[in-house]
């Protein structure tokens, strides 16, 4: 048996393994962004759209793994599940990058493949919560790194030596663009295969390795200098030193919600219970480093050396969630073959019954920590035992899913949104960006140890970002803790004064759904807005200037001034006038542009009076510039809101006709329609006359509380 797999094409046994890796992982592709993966995602979109890392996107992960986001919906099409699919992918060739290192490094064929097929299925039976995280991503580009610094060691040629550890450090330097943390695991590997391993090919000295070190750091400098250049081309430089600072320097000294997360203090207990999980595979991953090196084999330290510094470096991070794991994942699976080695090497046993026992206990270990973390959670869903809504509802994303439909139903390709809280899938589920970097509020309201020195700074550049660029839609989460924070989001945002003064004076709650409040922009000409600033951006008000109005087209009864009160909402004065009805103002308009605003609707007592509705029409200087009709249906018992450009007549003096004609039917029946507070108004700015621009007076500083 193990003859004829020898003897295949060289392509069908990795071929074979990834697509056994992809396939264990494919149904649980379609399956809802959780909080990481909706910053990814929205990183992604932002970078898609034109913007630059660090500038556009803040998040504690580095650019790449945006980038790779980016380059999963580009290749695979809007789907959640893009970046997923990818990530498996990836897992796959890593698999065949492990199989091809551990040849090099002296195993047979099958024993690779058999490492590298033991990482995919672990590596794609993380929990898909936690899965398409950096460091599935950046396993690949570390273990292609050990393959270049394995091929430079066995050559004798200056040149090639050379290349391959440039090259060897070039792509090993991609893992820290995905996660900064990761750069201690992959870095102590790459040392350690330079300090102890021992080609067939060649001798190396103490020269030769330290001659090796130096083309691998170089060629990481020069994929970070390269990065450097293009972020000081796009303006970034400043932001992306600013973020590696926090990163290193603060971040690990955010405090932890005690009430919630007391077990994150305990990180030997965290680490021992996601041991004992994979007991087969950690155990004979030890066994196989400490055999190897009790015989002098130099692969024992090189894979032994990273596992350590993947534990130290998880510890370092206070995370112990399975994906945080995963780093160390490729070293226990090629360890695993280590100890392989031994036993087939074993005479008191027959080879075929030690290493068969082995692969059969690690098969087992895997199965059960693949049924646990994926099939447990996500099987009733995908075998349709679950319905979307009861699956999504037990993972606490229904909501994310239902607010995000209400918002694209009533948005606009062009339109933003801001989220206060942390599901950032919203922005990628809706397709709409947001005017700030601060996708989320965490690096806004993180407690630091000794203090965040850059709290006050950041709060005040998000509040101008929304200011420069007001978004349609604010959502503020009224449940949504992470690890960092020490209240919900609404009571957060309560407590920053000019924060809770932008939703008081100029959003509305629209709605309300599960842990989401759903606020709407009143821009500058909403009748809602503050009479005040209202009046500030009036050139000419029809309401108190209907005195001075000329009778067009005279109705029974006459046009009139009427307060209009509609369910939920309070009364507007209204210009009412009977179908057939027209009525003209002589106005001098400004130099600059202006706009008319009005809220159509019938009078709500005609509702039931069965018309078919009116149509609306204004008229200047003879050029009809709008036109709609509004009927008696439920859909249309509500204001409907206009907004008209006037910029072509700018400077100039007009007659401005407000007309009225029967519905489609020309039945005059109930045609009673009015004009809701119609008056000439000038954007702040010069903006566009549909623009979300705000008048705004800051009576607060963002960094005080109320």
């Amino acid at each position: 048996m193990l003859t004829r797999l020898n003897n295949l094409p060289p392509w069908i046994l990795p071929l074979l393994m990834v697509l056994i890796i992809m396939g264990a992982a494919a149904p649980f592709w379609d399956v809802p962004l959780n909080r990481d993966q909706g910053v990814y995602a929205t990183c992604a979109d932002v970078l898609r759209a034109g913007g630059v890392p660090y500038r556009d996107c803040w998040d504690t992960k580095g650019p790449a793994q945006h980038v790779t986001y980016a380059a999963a919906f580009t290749l695979l099409g809007e789907w959640t599940g893009a970046p997923t699919a990818l990530n498996a992918f990836i897992i796959g060739l890593t698999a065949v990058v492990i199989a091809v290192l551990m040849q090099q490094w002296g195993c047979s064929r099958l024993l690779g493949l058999g490492a590298g097929l033991l990482y995919g299925l672990l590596a794609v039976g993380v929990r898909y919560d936690m899965n398409a995280q950096p460091e599935s991503f950046a396993n690949l580009f570390a273990l292609l790194g050990l393959v270049g610094i394995t091929m430079a060691a066995r050559k004798t040629d200056p040149a090639r030596f050379a290349a391959w550890g440039v090259g060897a450090g070039f792509v090993l330097a991609v893992t820290g663009f995905y996660k900064y943390a990761l750069i201690m695991p992959y870095g102590a590997a790459a040392l350690a295969l330079i300090a102890f391993i021992r080609p067939a090919e060649r001798r190396l000295t103490t020269r030769d390795r330290v001659l090796l070190f130096g083309w691998v750091f170089g060629g990481s400098v020069t994929l970070a200098a390269t990065f450097g250049l293009y972020l000081v081309a796009a303006g970034a430089l400043d932001e992306a030193l600013l973020h590696i600072r926090f990163i290193f320097l603060y971040f690990p000294r955010a405090q932890l919600n005690p009430d919630e997360f007391a077990l994150r203090s305990q990180p030997l207990l965290q680490t021992m219970q996601y041991f004992f999980r994979l007991p087969v595979l950690y155990g004979a991953a030890l066994a196989g480093c400490l055999l190897a090196i009790r015989e002098k084999d130099w692969r024992g330290w090189a894979l032994l050396i990273p596992l350590v510094a993947g534990t130290a470096a998880v510890w370092l991070q206070q995370r112990f969630t399975p994906y945080h794991w995963t780093v160390i994942l490729p070293f226990a699976a090629m360890a695993c073959s280590l100890l392989a080695v031994r036993l087939a090497a074993w005479q008191a046993v027959p080879q075929s019954v030690s290493v068969g026992v082995l692969a059969a206990a690690l098969l087992v270990n895997t199965a059960v920590f693949f049924y646990q973390d994926q099939w447990l959670i996500v099987g009733p869903y995908v075998t349709g035992q679950q319905s979307q809504e009861d699956f999504f509802e037990s993972q606490g994303v229904w909501d994310h899913k239902v607010v995000a439909d209400h918002i694209r139903e009533r948005t606009d390709p062009g339109d933003g949104l801001w989220g206060w809280g942390h599901h950032t899938a919203i922005y990628h589920l809706t397709g709409l960006q947001t005017p700030t970097r601060y996708i989320y509020n965490e690096p806004l309201l993180m407690r630091i140890r000794g203090g965040h020195p850059w709290r006050d700074e950041w709060r005040e550049e998000a509040l101008n970002d929304v200011l420069a660029d007001p978004p349609t839609y604010l959502l503020i989460t009224t449940f949504d803790r992470t690890y960092f924070d020490f209240q919900n989001p609404n009571e957060s945002w309560a407590g920053i004064a000019e924060y809770a003064e932008l939703t008081d004076m100029h959003y509305v709650r629209e709605w309300g759904f599960g842990r989401f409040e759903v606020y709407r922009l009143l821009p500058y000409w909403d009748r809602r807005n503050d009479p005040e600033k209202l009046d500030a951006v009036t050139h000419a008000d029809f309401v108190a200037l209907f005195d001075q109005a000329r009778i067009l087209s005279q109705t029974d009864p006459p046009a009139e001034l009427k307060d209009f009160t509609l369910i939920g909402d309070e009364p507007h004065p209204t210009v009412l006038m009977h179908a057939g009805g027209a009525i003209a103002y002589q106005v001098e308009l400004p130099e600059d542009r202006a706009c008319l605003r009005a809220d159509l609707s019938m009078f709500p007592d005609s509702w039931a009076w069965g018309g078919d509705g009116s149509s609306y029409r204004v008229v200047v200087n003879g050029d009809t510039v709008f036109e709609t009709l509004v009927t008696n249906d439920p859909t249309d018992q509500r204001w409907r809101p206009v907004i008209i450009d006037l910029s072509s007549y700018a400077g100039q003096t007009v007659q401005f006709e407000l007309h009225n004609g029967p519905g489609p039917a020309g039945d005059f029946t109930g045609d009673w329609a009015g004009w809701g507070m119609p008056r000439i108004v000038q954007p702040p700015g010069s903006q566009p006359c549909d623009s979300n621009a705000i008048l705004y007076e800051r009576p607060y500083s963002a960094g005080t509380t109320r």
